[in-house]
């Protein structure tokens, strides 16, 4: 079950004889590669903005990124309680970290190692097979990164949360990534007919 998807597996075999002729040892070795597959997880965390985010784009949405972590029990029973373990990365100022909203009643606190926990104590979230619109969660918040921009440049804020329902074995989302990074556009000719380029 730990095992990602896309991860690609490889087995083989080799049969030696004992005491007997092979007369085709050629035929000894046997190999497979197989790529792991499953079905869509629909517990996950993502961020806006994403991707490669400039100082402007980070200005235009207020100095902030934005989380979302959803979450669904796709079990067979109920799940009495549910809380989510979210591991913050370095780059992000956690003094600036406001909730926005969550589906269910909860409550949070933070934790070391740059973790906050959202609790969901006795929410009852019924299983996918017997109610599937219900069987859906989210917590939203959003946070700075540590400023000023110009100590981001290049690095990458990676965040991934852990889900727990009841006493299972924790989900673990994928991870979602900020990278901070200076422009790269080009400008449609100015007044003097010259075309700008940056950055050199």
């Amino acid at each position: 079950p730990s095992v990602s998807l896309g991860t690609e597996l490889s087995s083989s075999v080799f049969v030696e004889l004992a005491g007997v002729v092979d007369l085709d040892p050629s035929n000894n070795l046997a190999g497979v590669r197989q790529t792991v597959i499953g079905s869509y997880d629909p517990n996950d965390k993502r961020v806006s903005p994403e991707g490669d985010v400039t100082e402007n784009i980070l200005q235009n949405n207020h100095n902030l990124l934005d989380y979302t972590v959803r979450f669904q029990n796709t079990g067979t029973a109920s799940a009495i309680n549910v809380f989510i373990v979210d591991t913050l990365s370095e780059l992000l100022n956690i003094n600036t970290l406001e909730i926005i909203g969550a589906s269910h009643p909860m409550r949070w606190e933070i934790g070391g190692q740059r973790t906050v926990t959202w609790f969901f104590d006795n929410i009852q979230l019924p299983d996918s097979v017997h109610n599937e619109p219900a069987s859906h969660g989210f917590v939203r918040y959003r946070i700075e990164p540590k400023l000023p921009f110009s100590e981001l440049l290049n690095k990458t804020a990676s965040n991934f949360a852990d889900i727990y329902f009841d006493f299972n074995v924790p989900v673990r989302t994928n991870t979602a990534e900020t990278k901070f990074v200076l422009p790269s556009s080009a400008n449609s000719p100015d007044e003097k007919g010259f075309v700008q380029i940056s950055p050199n």
